[in-house]
């Protein structure tokens, strides 16, 4: 390791970096981890917003075949 760099005491797998003062993760796995979880994350909030949009689609559906079925549903009580 670099003299740049001190160990976190308590903390393994942190460093601290001289220059800045900035605590640095040197645990690869767990650095790839936190990426893996963060895409995951990602993921799912665009399914969610995906299916957000799906929801909102079908209901202005249904409410233009309700609009629809009340037009009919008076023209036939106005014809009869």
């Amino acid at each position: 390791m670099n003299s740049r760099y001190i160990p976190v005491e308590g903390h393994h797998g942190f460093v601290r970096d001289t220059s800045t003062g900035a605590v640095l993760n040197t645990n690869h796995s767990a650095i790839e981890q936190a990426r893996q979880n963060k895409k995951k994350r990602l993921e799912q909030k665009k399914q969610q917003e995906n299916l957000s949009k799906r929801v909102d689609s079908i209901e202005e559906d249904i409410s233009s075949i309700k609009f629809l079925l009340e037009s009919i549903s008076q023209r036939l009580n106005n014809g009869s």
